[in-house]
């Protein structure tokens, strides 16, 4: 799956390299400007991992958590409807197994 909505390839390349735990911004409420999944493909050992990356005001947040990855499109079809920053949180929760997840909510 490939998202882009209003990242360049510049944005992509400081996000793969410097950006921000979702863990970080649980709660907090993030402006959002642009989002995109993308495949990174680790040189050494040809494995190829999906990365979805949101670009906000306190930079670019970055996450592999298939449940964000699931609501990226539809993510990028409302930031392309309202052609304004939105405004998102991010949320923890835990399974039925026990393990962490993250999502996020449009404000």
């Amino acid at each position: 799956m490939n998202v882009n909505y209003n990242m360049t390839a510049k944005d992509l390349f400081n996000a793969k390299s410097s950006s921000k735990s979702v863990k970080d911004y649980i709660g907090v409420t993030l402006s959002a400007t642009g989002c995109a999944v993308v495949d990174i493909t680790d040189k050494a050992t040809g494995e190829v991992k999906t990365v979805g990356y949101i670009a906000t005001n306190e930079g670019v947040v970055g996450f592999t958590s298939d449940v964000m990855m699931d609501a990226m499109d539809d993510l990028a079809d409302y930031m392309e409807s309202v052609n304004a920053p939105v405004e998102i949180q991010f949320h923890e929760n835990t399974s039925n197994a026990g393990k962490k997840f993250y999502t996020m909510e449009i404000m």
